[in-house]
């Protein structure tokens, strides 16, 4: 797919990807293939310009930036533009997210049994239909407005998540973070809370890492962990 660029068209995340700049490097989810892709310092510029200026000001800007020949610029900026178009990274149109379906609470004494079948609906879900299926799902999960937390009820639905996972061993563990995350994100929606779900990365050595807030609140994490992660994407 080539994006058609007029004197004042921009280009915009599609809504298969995620990025965020991390140490001078743009790195970017690719939520269909449920990998990383990390781009090098032209790489980042390029994706930076066409995101923000129109298709007159990109390669001046470039030039400035990196002193090269304007006319290696310009074939460069068009094939960068050509391979992010193709992969799905970029459109020229911006999207906005679907409506969140009506919030159906459970009431508090199924709340066990309610993180146990979170965490068996999103282990099968993931096997079967992959991350991008999972987490476009999970961003049309009901949320309530916003509320100030219920700390005693938030203590609760943690105990009732970790009574779950004792019946329900992760195949993956330790490093289960996304499927635990994303039936933890799950599970609270369900039962009526205003959850986060949040991908965070580094890029030395690259690491990722998924983490729930309700919140200021971490939930069932440390702190001192999600605190080394630079957020790549929230739903």
């Amino acid at each position: 797919m080539r994006a058609s660029t007029g004197s004042n068209q921009l280009l915009f995340e599609t809504e298969d990807v995620r990025s965020r700049l991390v140490d001078g490097r743009t790195i970017l989810l690719d939520i269909p293939a449920g990998d990383y892709v990390v781009f090098d310092r032209t790489a980042t510029a390029m994706w930076e310009v066409l995101r923000t200026l129109p298709p007159a000001r990109r390669v001046d800007a470039l030039q400035v930036r990196f002193n090269a020949p304007r006319d290696r610029l310009a074939v460069d900026l068009d094939a960068f533009e050509q391979l992010c178009c193709s992969r799905g990274f970029l459109s020229t149109a911006a999207h906005e997210g679907a409506p969140r379906a009506p919030l159906r609470r459970w009431p508090r004494r199924a709340w066990t049994l309610r993180a146990w079948w979170a965490l068996a609906a999103t282990t099968v879900a993931l096997h079967r239909n992959g991350f991008a299926s999972v987490y476009r799902a999970g961003a049309l999960l009901p949320q309530r407005a916003n509320a100030p937390i219920d700390e005693a009820a938030l203590d609760r639905a943690e105990r009732a998540f970790l009574r779950a996972e004792n019946f329900f061993a992760l195949k993956t563990a330790p490093k289960d973070c996304l499927p635990r995350s994303l039936a933890l994100y799950r599970f609270l929606t369900s039962i009526g809370f205003r959850a986060e779900h949040c991908i965070g990365v580094m890029r030395y050595h690259f690491e990722a890492h998924a983490w729930v807030r309700c919140g200021d609140r971490l939930v069932l994490d440390s702190p001192e962990f999600v605190a080394r992660y630079t957020v790549l994407a929230r739903m």
